[in-house]
């Protein structure tokens, strides 16, 4: 098992980047979905730790999509041999579990991606696609913001302010009523 330094991180970047360049210049060319105000990006990458052994975790912008991706920290990592294209696999991230898809491209080997945009024609260019893939990615390794609960109500305590009406507001209803503790209507037997 290799650990990721900081060398290796961007060459493994650059590798991934020059992989998906070559898919943008061949089968990707021509097709209708690419946005040519994109280019391939490896953006963020880091040292990240998964079941398998160690792992590099980034965004991949490409004029057709952005996907987070988990890479192998080297091409031939063992530990990655037995992925599986097209195989789903969860991870917890601090923002919560993220489902991967399992793939694997010529000239970089196999990777685990997950879909933040595609396709990406609503990117005017390459830097608002940069910063997107920033954000997402610091959002990707945030916990999520807990919920506050709303306050307790609090008891009321005798000289706390005026006391309610018992004639009722304005629709003649007392708080009691309304919250159906009043009396019972006349003429109504009560079930008897």
């Amino acid at each position: 098992m290799t650990e990721p330094t900081p060398e290796l991180t961007a060459a493994r970047a650059t590798a991934l980047e020059t992989a998906f360049a070559a898919i943008d210049r061949g089968s990707m060319a021509d097709m209708p979905l690419r946005n040519d105000a994109l280019a391939v990006e490896a953006i963020g990458f880091r040292p990240w730790g998964l079941e398998r052994g160690p792992a590099l975790l980034g965004v991949l912008v490409t004029p057709w999509c952005m996907n987070v991706m988990m890479v192998p920290p080297t091409a031939d990592d063992p530990a990655w041999a037995g992925l599986r294209g097209g195989e789903k696999e969860s991870h917890a991230l601090p923002c919560g579990v993220v489902e991967f898809t399992a793939g694997s491209v010529e000239g970089f080997g196999p990777y685990l991606m997950c879909s933040l945009f595609s396709p990406v024609k609503e990117f005017a260019d390459q830097p608002a696609a940069r910063l997107t893939a920033q954000l997402a990615l610091e959002d990707l390794l945030k916990p999520p913001e807990e919920e506050v609960p709303p306050p307790a109500p609090t008891a009321r305590r005798r000289g706390d302010g005026p006391a309610p009406s018992s004639a009722g507001g304005a629709d003649g209803l007392s708080r009691r009523a309304a919250l159906g503790m009043g009396r019972a209507p006349r003429g109504w037997g009560g079930g008897r």
